[in-house]
């Protein structure tokens, strides 16, 4: 069965970029697919795993998280074929397509189906399928850069009634998930339950959801502490640093409640999903144990307290975000005051001087009105010395010539 997927990038352009995990009872088979003779392996393994009578573990990888999965779309509807599948597990299957965003990350649910065969003594046909794609927090390693990242697995499961075996498809499943598989499959004598494998999955999925929501109240403690002590008045360089900065932070922080809180009811509704499931195969004499339910219960109760815990948060980062936008918005508005008390005063120092170079101002104009009447009297003198200067300069040469003439 071809899968019936967009081209939107999910699988490898080229087999050579094929890296399936496979596992046919206890006997592990990891197809390689530039490998001639892996190759013939692995398309012999694929043709026999429907008729099968031991459980099958199939491990589909992503190149990184937001990379395309190792396995072209030919070998991958074989794998399909061969197990079985049902058409619901394409959708999930489109959730690891590649992209450079987090873009289509609000998909994560369960499908079911229970087949009974209608014709008396044809019970050998009957099967159920189950699929479920869960998110959870998982510490990334990297030692820069946000501690944590938010990172998915589906889960197939093709359960043959009368052989009791299944198949499973694991795609991008946690490296503690496939280790512990994988040790369990290769040592244990006797084959675990299916509920045994579901199991892990869920406590895996649920395993960090407590470290990350205290990290994630860590950083609203640390605006809190920000927005309740800082000065809003009078800023030293000892107190508090609150910034439109802070705001962006505080709306990140939101933002990953927001798909936390997502994430979680999704993890509830597929929970319950698989509850309702298992209790339709009870009913139809399908399942015969009540064990299944029981490590799914205290999956619930933990998710609700996840829930719960994140809700508690959310609310905590309203009042946070409002207090912060209030400190904004009255250091704002302080800052215009402020500023319009400085240019009301520079309006009268500018007031002050203009009043003071009008002055000096009339001061100038009235000793340039004295210096042009000195400047006048000068010139009447002058006019004076000159008329009197000639017959001043005459007496005086003819003095000497005067008293000698007198004498004689």
């Amino acid at each position: 069965m071809k899968p019936q997927l967009e081209d939107r990038g999910i699988f490898a352009p080229e087999e050579g970029q094929s890296n399936v995990e496979i596992w046919v009872g206890s006997a592990p088979h990891t197809y390689i697919g530039h490998d001639e003779e892996n190759i013939s392996i692995f398309e012999g393994i694929l043709a026999d795993i429907r008729q099968t009578d031991v459980d099958v573990f199939i491990f589909l990888r992503q190149e990184y998280s937001w990379g395309r999965l190792l396995i072209t779309e030919d070998t991958f509807a074989k794998i399909l074929d061969g197990c079985n599948a049902f058409p619901a597990l394409n959708d999930h299957i489109s959730s690891f397509a590649f992209k450079t965003s987090d873009r289509d990350e609000h998909f994560a649910t369960c499908d079911r189906k229970v087949h009974l065969s209608a014709g008396a003594g044809q019970e050998d046909h009957n099967y159920h399928e189950l699929c479920y794609l869960l998110r959870y927090p998982a510490r990334h390693g990297r030692k820069s850069g946000y501690p944590f990242s938010l990172r998915q697995v589906a889960v197939y499961q093709h359960f043959e009634n009368v052989k009791k075996t299944s198949k499973w498809i694991f795609v991008q499943a946690p490296d503690k998930l496939t280790n512990e598989l994988c040790s369990s499959i290769a040592s244990a004598k006797q084959k675990e339950p299916p509920s045994d494998t579901h199991r892990r999955v869920f406590t895996l999925a649920e395993q960090e959801w407590r470290d990350y929501i205290c990290h994630l109240d860590t950083e609203l403690s640390a605006l809190e502490e920000k927005a309740l002590f800082v000065d809003v008045d009078e800023y030293s360089e000892c107190d508090y640093l609150v910034a439109f900065a802070d705001s962006q932070k505080l709306q990140r922080l939101r933002r990953r409640l927001v798909k936390c809180k997502e994430i979680l009811d999704c993890c509830l509704d597929i929970a319950l999903g698989c509850e309702k499931h298992w209790q339709d195969l009870r009913c139809r004499g399908m399942l015969d144990s009540g064990k299944d339910n029981t490590d799914l219960e205290t999956f619930i109760a933990r998710t609700k307290t996840h829930k719960r815990g994140i809700e508690a948060i959310q609310e905590h980062a309203e009042g946070i975000a409002t207090l912060l936008s209030q400190i904004l918005k009255y250091r704002n508005e302080n800052m215009i005051v402020k500023s319009n008390k400085a240019l009301n005063q520079n309006s009268d120092a500018m007031r002050e001087i203009a009043i003071a170079a009008k002055a000096e101002n009339e001061l100038i104009s009235a000793l340039i009105s004295k210096s042009q009447k000195d400047s006048h009297t000068v010139k009447v003198l002058t006019y004076i010395a000159l008329i009197y200067l000639p017959a001043s300069l005459v007496a005086v040469s003819l003095y000497p010539k005067l008293i000698l003439w007198l004498r004689y």
